[in-house]
């Protein structure tokens, strides 16, 4: 980096003559050359190196140096460090055919770098995952036999996996939701290995390796595909389907009290699966549709227990397969599939429920059009990563908003 050091109150200023470029790393050296107003010079050169920030509403290519195999429909997480994937339906390119596969990999975004990790990851997908602060716990998911009604977890600071108990766990094997309440993962509805729906679910407490069962009275109609958020007092479960028609009912449930509440039906968006949803602090956003045959949503608040519709103004086409994380201010959705119109997304939008106003994501730069990646907000990026369109991508982007 050329740039003019200035010196004042014990701060050292770097001021580049050149243009940077946004997200990228540089090393800046002070040579022996650099002398103090006495005269005196630098013993030795001195180097540092930075990352710049990335530039609003930009997107920055993931590297596949090291990357895993392309894959869809895998367990992801964000640790507050890293990004890990596990599972999924891979391309093996070794052996030029496609496989459920237990590798995984940790993703660095500070240094756009991956690491492998232990390739004992549970071989399906489609399944659920949560971050519990040391550990990826992962539930569910389809083979090559159907559903899987079992789990595992992975430690980083071990690389290593273990299995979840059984005793005591739910029955739901694919389509079904997980949430982390800061002690316990709730698994809930989605179907079971004979692919009937579930209106059941479980507790497990990593603390002590148990499951606790959920009270069933007042939950919801049995059903998979649904959606579910935690926050911070309640999981939240809306929409799905019943496996003869999709659903508009929800409820909340209260883990402390083992309880369930159902959420006001009036005013609340079409009934509909393959959805997303999201948590802001006070509402929950839900979004986008199975087929990709509409592009409403709306917004509930526990508060009030009443719905409010999301603008269709300016809002991206209809999807299914997408990926929505909340940034503290919007929801990112990004990507996804219309079966109503075959189509393949790269367009991706922000939504401000402030506002309740729609802007288009900048595609320059973006991820190829795909659908089943995965997608998290890492506090200042969203990252976004693998999926497939007629392929299986290892490929994916930064973005920052």
């Amino acid at each position: 980096v050329s740039a003019r050091v200035s010196y004042a109150q014990q701060t050292a200023r770097l001021q580049p003559t050149m243009s940077l470029s946004g997200d990228a790393p540089y090393t800046a050296t002070l040579t022996t050359g650099i002398k103090d107003l006495a005269g005196n010079a630098l013993a030795a050169d001195y180097a540092w190196t930075f990352r710049t920030g990335a530039e609003a509403g930009a997107w920055q290519r993931t590297t596949t140096a090291s990357a895993p195999y392309p894959r869809s429909g895998h367990f992801a997480v964000w640790t507050g460090a890293e990004m890990i994937v596990a599972g999924g339906f891979a391309y093996l390119p070794d052996w030029n055919r496609f496989e459920y596969t237990s590798t995984g990999a940790r993703y660095d975004p500070a240094n756009d770098t991956w690491r492998a990790i232990a390739p004992n990851a549970p071989a399906r997908m489609n399944g659920t995952a949560v971050w519990t602060g040391a550990e990826m716990l992962v539930w569910g998911g389809t083979d090559y036999g159907g559903g899987a009604a079992a789990g595992a977890a992975y430690n980083p600071a071990t690389d290593a996996w273990r299995a979840l108990p059984t005793a005591g766990a739910p029955a739901s094997a694919a389509q079904h939701t997980a949430v982390w309440t800061g002690s316990e993962m709730i698994v809930w509805g989605g179907v079971d290995a004979a692919g009937r729906p579930l209106a059941s679910g479980a507790r497990y407490d990593p603390a002590t390796n148990t499951w606790r069962p959920m009270t069933s009275i007042g939950a919801p109609t049995a059903r998979a595909g649904h959606t579910a958020v935690w926050t911070g007092a309640a999981m939240i479960v809306w929409g799905g389907s019943d496996g003869t028609s999709d659903l508009a009912t929800g409820a909340r449930y209260d883990p402390v009290a083992d309880v369930w509440t159902p959420i006001a039906a009036a005013n609340a968006p079409s009934a509909r699966v393959g959805h997303t949803a999201v948590w802001t602090g006070a509402q929950m956003i839900v979004w986008g549709s199975r087929f990709g045959t509409t592009n409403s949503g709306g917004r509930y608040s526990p508060a009030t227990d009443t719905w409010r519709p999301t603008s269709t103004l300016c809002a991206p086409s209809g999807r299914e397969g997408h990926v929505a994380v909340w940034t503290g201010t919007k929801m990112l959705v990004w990507g996804g599939y219309s079966g109503a119109y075959a189509q393949y997304y790269v367009q991706g939008a922000a939504y401000d429920p402030a506002g309740d106003t729609w802007q288009a994501m900048s595609a320059t730069d973006a991820p190829a059009a795909r659908f089943d990646h995965s997608g998290v907000w890492t506090g200042s990026r969203f990252i976004v990563w693998g999926g497939r369109e007629s392929g299986t991508f290892n490929t994916g982007g930064r973005f920052a908003p």
